[in-house]
């Protein structure tokens, strides 16, 4: 049965690492560094190497339908819409209103109605139901977007969300399909298929043109700084440099590019050559052509690679490759994209469905519910039970490394740490699809809102009657309805592209 991705958010950083994963509907399992009780578990590995190298539970969380990592913590949306955190946090990352570490789960303050989360270098970002974006922990570079930056002799932070301002602080960002949260600048997908970024900026990650940081949202520009970058279906980004996705399947990067991160063709010396403010497309492979066919990109909070996924299943890399990152039998960095391959290099990785980054790792989510996973493994976190680097993909052991970890529907990667989860029920699928169409942000008119809550809630009747023939006709007419939508220009591409794949995702696990 093919699963799905249903949420990835991804963050990196420079010490450490976790990977967590799923065994049972909704719940999670990690490994890897736990020197801040990221794992979740209830402890703290305080003595070298301070990780874990196979998969453990984190007990009494369950009904988790997304997961993302930041630098040193964690995170999950439960299908409730609340957010749950864990692991470190000086500068308020688990947003509950301390700035004191946990080793089990804590719920964000007074935080509900959420649909999707992200976490940074040490921020974290969530968008609710109504398209509005909130923001907590670390803000000294403006990467919550509230209108102020920390102090300017040390790190600040807000330990309780914080509403992300409109563009100049006039009103608040709205209509919102997508987030990142990505070293220390932050990403927003809008409604129209334009593209936000508020936060650090001296590398030009903001893609507005300028150097300048910024704690409210700026509009990324187009090609060559003319008009504004449109089209967009996703995001992502690393340290210093941002991804987006367009809806033609390319690639497009700015920022840093001191490690070919952009994928254009050079390496940039910031002493030589000034870091590309506004963005630029992505080469294809050996630097003929540009890369197409790209269906999903990643990102992660310290990483200075990026990772690419193809309509055929295969895995495209393109960056630094310190540790094997790029998955490619070599340490040598690549300035244009290089295929991914297979495990011990026979052949090349196929037959994934999602990717995601760490800061110095790399992981693939399978179509038959397997994790692969390459790269620095300082902590465990390629969770293979060693703690030894690889060039090329190994399979994630299962729980204390007896077989292979199975039945994942999601992955994520954190600071040295990955995301893994089996996923929620068809049923929690649903209700976080209906939530997503009741979201203002999409301009549904009141007839099309009805129409399709009315197709989404038939499903769940269909299933709770145990009718899944009925159940999955009815969900494929909400599709055909979205497209509908879009060939009639009531709803853009970008829009419509995550109530698809949401869709499609709980059909497959049907």
């Amino acid at each position: 049965m093919m699963q799905r991705l249903r949420t990835i958010a991804c963050s990196i950083i420079a010490l450490f690492c976790l990977c967590q994963s799923a065994r049972a509907q909704g719940t999670v399992w990690a490994w890897g560094f736990n020197q801040n009780g990221q794992l979740g578990n209830g402890t703290y590995t305080t003595t070298s190497p301070y990780g874990i190298d196979t998969p453990g539970t984190i007990s009494g969380l369950t009904g988790v339908t997304a997961i993302a990592g930041g630098y040193l913590y964690s995170l999950a949306l439960k299908s409730d819409g609340t957010v749950w955190a864990w692991g470190w946090n000086p500068y308020g990352e688990l947003g509950n209103g301390t700035y004191t570490d946990s080793n089990t789960p804590v719920q964000v303050s007074g935080f509900t109605g959420v649909t999707a989360i992200a976490g940074g270098f040490e921020h974290a970002l969530a968008l609710k139901s109504d398209g509005t974006v909130w923001a907590w922990g670390l803000q000294s570079l403006g990467e919550l977007g509230n209108g102020t930056f920390g102090s300017p002799f040390g790190f600040t932070g807000s330990n309780t969300p914080v509403q992300v301002l409109g563009p100049g602080g006039a009103g608040y960002l709205t209509g919102v399909t997508a987030i990142a949260a990505v070293g220390f600048h932050s990403l927003a997908l809008k409604n129209d298929g334009t593209v936000w970024a508020w936060g650090h900026n001296q590398y030009g990650e903001l893609g507005n043109g300028t150097y300048t940081n910024n704690d409210t949202p700026v509009q990324v520009l187009g090609p060559g700084g003319v008009g504004f970058l449109t089209g967009v279906t996703a995001l992502g980004g690393g340290q210093y440099h941002s991804l987006a996705l367009k809806s033609d399947g390319t690639v497009w990067a700015w920022g840093q590019n001191t490690s070919g991160e952009l994928g254009n063709g050079v390496f940039d010396s910031p002493a030589q050559i000034p870091p590309q403010d506004t963005p630029g497309q992505v080469l294809g492979p050996g630097g003929v052509g540009f890369l197409g066919g790209v269906t999903a990109i990643t990102g992660g909070s310290l990483s200075s690679h990026s990772l690419a996924l193809k309509n055929d299943g295969t895995v495209w890399a393109w960056g630094q490759n310190t540790s094997g990152e790029l998955g490619n039998g070599t340490t040598n960095p690549s300035n244009t994209p290089l295929q991914v391959l297979g495990p011990g290099g026979v052949g090349y990785l196929t037959g994934v469905a999602a990717i995601a980054r760490g800061r110095g790792d790399s992981l693939a989510l399978k179509s038959d519910g397997t994790v692969w996973a390459w790269g620095r493994n300082f902590a465990g976190e390629l969770g293979n039970g060693t703690f030894t680097d690889s060039n090329m993909p190994v399979q994630v052991l299962g729980p204390g490394g007896v077989g292979f970890l199975s039945g994942v529907t999601a992955i994520a990667g954190g600071g040295l740490h990955s995301l893994a989860l089996l996923g929620a029920t068809p049923q929690q699928a649903i209700n976080s699809l209906i939530a997503q169409v009741i979201s203002p942000g999409l301009g549904f008119r009141n007839g099309e809102k009805t129409s399709l809550i009315a197709k989404l809630n038939a499903a769940l009747g269909y299933l709770q009657a145990g009718d899944t023939a009925d159940a999955i006709a009815v969900l494929q007419a909400f599709i055909n309805e979205v497209n509908a939508l879009v060939n009639s220009d009531r709803l853009t591409t970008a829009a419509a592209a995550p109530l698809i794949s949401a869709a499609e995702g709980i059909i497959a696990e049907l």
